[in-house]
């Protein structure tokens, strides 16, 4: 037997674990659905192969990962009509770079790993003057002000790219929002992005 022959067509029916959630975000920020194929597929930056690896892991899949070194990338394709479905079901539909919207039918406990998830994809941490930290997360307006409605803390969120694109950048600055930020996504998570993680932690001296 192999690897493909346990996968489970229904993973994304109903998104209601900590992974599920964070595999969903990923999808939201770097995946791609389809418009016209049953399949969906992802390409990151191949540092991040090791997410490729846990999303087969964790859905039980054995598409092969592809490398594209001409653009530093890596690619899994994976078909299914069922996984189509329910992704577009909860709100990751084709073509989604300037008009997703709020995630659908998300339980309120599974929120903050969605939002781990695509921060892990689409977000930055990144130092200043190596004792200072910022993040920020890039996404349609609709989707950030989702972001914005589940989390207490006061974003600064402003227009970038094309002024004529639905592009919008959520951004927090002061130590004490961004380490509310770590603790929203991180409480609950049972997997994460190490080089993300360990950023935040090594500026703010947080206990890993």
């Amino acid at each position: 037997m192999t690897l493909n022959d346990n996968r489970d067509l229904d993973y994304f029916e109903n998104i209601d674990t900590p992974n599920k959630g964070r595999v969903f975000g990923w999808m939201l920020a770097d995946g791609s659905v389809r418009p016209t194929e049953d399949k969906f597929e992802m390409c990151l930056n191949e540092k991040e192969v090791e997410t490729l690896q846990f999303i087969k892991s964790e859905m039980k899949i054995g598409h092969k990962i592809s490398f594209l070194p001409t653009i530093n990338a890596c690619r899994m394709v994976v078909h299914g009509k069922k996984y189509k479905e329910d992704l577009i079901k909860h709100g990751c539909v084709p073509q989604k770079s300037l008009i997703l919207e709020a995630p659908k039918d998300i339980p309120t406990e599974i929120i903050p790993s969605v939002i781990q998830g695509y921060f892990e994809g689409d977000g930055c941490v990144y130092k200043r003057q190596g004792k200072y930290i910022s993040i920020n997360l890039v996404g349609t307006s609709e989707f950030l002000d989702w972001v914005q409605e589940n989390i207490d803390i006061p974003f600064y969120k402003r227009k970038t790219g094309n002024p004529e694109s639905n592009t919008y950048i959520l951004m927090l600055h002061k130590r004490e929002h961004v380490i509310a930020f770590y603790n929203y996504i991180y409480e609950n998570a049972e997997t994460w992005l190490p080089r993300k993680k360990e950023i935040f932690e090594e500026v703010l001296e947080l206990p890993n």
